[in-house]
């Protein structure tokens, strides 16, 4: 947990100083595409080092799922120990199991579904959210109305992309790099 935040301070340091140096280049006289492309340029390297950042994380994740007992040094607290417990057991609920409509009036069940990508990024931000859907989903109960939770995620060729073991998700095929730049125009003109 400690190393997360720690992570994150450093991404919240470096774009406050991207920011800084950003609103200090405007002052000067270069012209404005070359500056737009020089920001996009620090923008990409940054994406790209957050990505790594993100993918080791993620890696050292997957090791302690492998080996719960193992935890940081910073988590031997007991009040580290209790948090620890309570959200492991919250993500290890299985799905409330639907009450019937005798037992739940008024019930209204409904399916979330997520959209995603196969990138590193998207992978952590998927984690996050099937981990808190099935936190609020548990505490809801039987007659809560979460009933279900589907990742729909667009990878190359439709191939799983090693999450749909851990959350439930369906794969379909992502749009190609020439279809996406004759369609799509991302970026300030």
């Amino acid at each position: 947990m400690q190393n997360f935040l720690v992570v994150l301070l450093m991404v919240g340091a470096l774009l406050l100083v991207s920011m800084m140096y950003a609103t200090a280049s405007l002052a000067s006289p270069r012209s404005e595409p070359e500056l737009l492309l020089q920001q996009f340029g620090r923008l990409q390297g940054s994406q790209m080092r957050l990505e790594m950042e993100l993918q080791q994380i993620s890696s050292k994740l997957d090791r302690l799922a492998q080996h719960p007992t193992e935890h940081p040094a910073a988590l031997d607290t007991p009040s580290g120990k209790a948090a620890l417990g309570s959200a492991a057991a919250a993500a290890r609920a299985p799905h409330p199991t639907a009450g019937s409509d005798a037992e739940c009036p008024g019930r209204r069940p409904f399916h979330a579904i997520m959209t995603a990508q196969s990138s590193p990024y998207q992978q952590w931000q998927a984690r996050i959210m099937y981990f808190h859907w099935k936190k609020q989903a548990a505490a809801a109960g039987p007659c809560g109305e979460m009933a279900g939770f589907t990742r729909l995620c667009a990878t190359a060729g439709g191939k799983p992309d090693g999450l749909q073991d851990e959350i439930p998700s369906v794969f379909t095929t992502q749009l190609s790099a020439e279809i996406i730049a004759s369609h799509f125009h991302f970026g300030v003109k």
